[in-house]
């Protein structure tokens, strides 16, 4: 590990104080996140004994706050209580609770509550005061395509020679050997931990890509034109050779193209179902045959080795949630009593437990609760925006963007199913996502559509004009 991480580190404070000051709050926030998460090395560096460690989530989420202290204070104080803020106020409470019900003792407790503040609840607060309406929904969007076009001379690269960068620039490697090469080329990684967690990035930021070109005329994205951006995008998600990435990416582009040509809107809500059904029947013995389907659409499309591999993944599943539902509320606290003896792995077939999947580690560590306070701020502020979307009458252009945003959130949510490779940008799009529900709810049913077209703005029609009175301004308007 070369010193560039360290100074990569500490100068992400002034990086982000810079962005908030010539981008603006809104702008400016989006962009530190996001290009903190992209480019910053995936570490977790020990500092002192019982304090916690120095990690990217970290610096991220203090650097992007504290930027909003010093440069744009006045952003910080808009903030109003919704019933959504309750999710990761209660995940970060249940991931603290879990240690000291399982007798591990307070300083795991504060160090497990001190990950999940860094990596739901700090995120999660700038969304929600910070990203406000549509206007904050779309300068989430444009960051994270942003980011993506900046990263894609990196993956091209990587995609050329191999994922060699975070080793070049930082001087470690991430990942295995193993993952590297994946159909007939090399994987990229940038500064992710895994080939796979760059996948998933690349699958959900083409999806917003798309969602901008169809939804939002006129946007240019790194004086791009927002379609040259969404067909790069697109080919980046196809050189990250991740299957299940692309999978959710193609899933999710068809789920657009049935708004936009279709303009069937509430069936989008079938995607979070397709989440909760397959976390239902994980949970519990139930003849609905999703993961029969799954490992035969797998086989037939990419070939016996990944049907293979998802075919591992369910088993070791299968043993892992026996051991979590010894204890389903609490679980097993923050240390490895949630994984299989070795014993009881030999007599499995296994030589070990494999822990893939994001949520059966939630299960393992946190119980059920823990899953559904994370699962619920995954899911729910992207189901509640599709529905105040709709009941407002949202123009289809607005519609698509923010059908866009929460796809992100629920592509992630649904690679969390099998992969466990969490961004921090979730957590910002789920604020900005409950951000867009507090305003929509104040809106009046079938407001989002007011005539005269000045009322869009924010003002009221002159004396004596016919047309509703206008949203607050910068609410929900396209």
């Amino acid at each position: 590990m070369s010193i560039n991480v360290y100074i990569a580190l500490s100068l992400w404070l002034p990086i982000s104080i810079w962005c908030v000051s010539t981008l603006g709050s809104v702008r400016g926030c989006a962009a530190a996140i996001v290009g903190g998460f992209l480019f910053l090395p995936p570490v977790s560096l020990p500092l002192i004994d019982g304090a916690p460690p120095l990690d990217r989530d970290g610096v991220v989420a203090l650097s992007a706050l504290l930027a909003l202290l010093i440069a744009s204070p006045a952003s910080l104080v808009r903030y109003r209580f919704h019933p959504l803020d309750l999710l990761p106020l209660i995940g970060a409470v249940i991931w603290s609770a879990t240690n000291l019900l399982n007798g591990i003792g307070a300083a795991q407790a504060m160090l497990d509550f001190w990950w999940y503040v860094m990596f739901a609840g700090i995120p999660y607060y700038i969304g929600r005061t910070v990203l406000q309406g549509s206007a904050g929904l779309r300068s989430l969007a444009v960051a994270i395509v942003g980011g993506t076009i900046i990263a894609i001379p990196l993956i091209v690269y990587e995609a050329r020679f191999s994922p060699i960068l975070n080793y070049q620039i930082y001087g470690f490697t991430t990942g295995n050997a193993m993952e590297r090469f994946r159909m007939d080329g090399w994987r990229p990684r940038l500064f992710q931990p895994a080939g796979l967690g760059l996948a998933v990035w690349l699958a959900a930021s083409a999806v917003i890509a798309w969602s901008l070109y169809f939804g939002a005329t006129g946007v240019r994205i790194l004086r791009l034109k927002s379609s040259h951006a969404a067909w790069a995008c697109l080919i980046a998600g196809l050189l990250s050779r991740g299957a299940g990435a692309i999978s959710l990416m193609v899933m999710g582009l068809l789920t657009l193209l049935l708004v936009q040509k279709a303009q069937v809107r509430k069936l989008v809500l079938a995607v979070p179902l397709i989440c909760c059904i397959y976390l239902g029947t994980a949970l519990v013995e139930s003849s609905v045959p999703v993961r029969p389907t799954l490992l035969s659409a797998s086989t037939a499309i990419f070939g016996e080795d990944r049907g293979a591999s998802l075919e591992t993944r369910f088993r070791n599943e299968e043993i892992l949630v026996q051991r979590a539902m010894q204890k389903p509320l609490w679980g097993w606290g923050g240390w490895g009593d949630y994984r299989v003896a070795y014993d009881l792995a030999y007599d499995a077939g296994f030589g070990t437990i494999l822990t893939d999947g994001f949520w059966v580690i939630v299960l393992g560590k946190r119980g059920l609760l823990g899953l559904a306070a994370t699962w619920g701020w995954f899911l729910i502020p992207g189901v509640l925006a599709i529905l105040q979307a709709l009941r407002i009458g949202m123009a289809r252009s607005g519609f698509i963007v923010v059908l866009g945003i929460s796809m992100f959130g629920w592509i992630y949510a649904l690679d969390l199913l099998f992969n466990a490779f969490p961004s921090i940008v979730q957590a910002l799009v789920a604020g900005a996502l409950a951000s867009f529900v507090h305003a929509a709810s104040r809106v009046p049913k079938g407001g989002a559509r007011p005539k005269p077209r000045t009322a869009i703005r924010g003002t009221r029609p002159k004396s004596g004009s016919s047309g509703p009175v206008a949203m607050p301004a910068g609410a929900v308007a396209d």
